[in-house]
């Protein structure tokens, strides 16, 4: 957590992939490893990968460290969480470039991180 602050528009352009969660999903442990795979595989390519969580900045600094997310965390964001109508946690959103959401899904399972990546594919690269 850096301090910097997000806003959508500076994101015009690039793919978004959005993880809203909250530190007291089961399911967040499980995809934080998934997260920080595809993070790191979509560096280069224009995508953004970001985590909102409804807790505040204090419950998540040290949480980020002992977890060591590897991607931006928004923290305080569930009014931006509430927006996206997700009604759980983990939930999924892909927003493409043109400010779309082109893919969502609820859950953690063991082939999440191959579906996100071909969705992620699909956007970027017309498929």
């Amino acid at each position: 957590m850096q301090g910097n602050t997000y806003s959508f528009r500076s994101f015009a352009g690039k793919t978004l992939l959005l993880f809203l969660t909250d530190i007291s999903c089961f399911g967040n442990q499980l995809s934080i490893g998934m997260m920080n795979s595809l993070a790191e595989k979509y560096q280069n390519k224009e995508v953004v990968v970001m985590s909102l969580f409804g807790s505040s900045k204090k419950e998540l600094t040290q949480y980020t460290e002992t977890n060591q997310i590897n991607f931006p965390v928004i923290y305080d964001a569930q009014q931006i969480k509430e927006k996206y109508n997700a009604p759980g946690a983990p939930f999924f959103y892909i927003i493409d470039k043109n400010g779309y959401v082109s893919y969502s899904v609820y859950g953690y399972t063991e082939g999440r991180e191959m579906t996100l990546g071909e969705e992620l594919d699909k956007v970027l690269f017309n498929k």
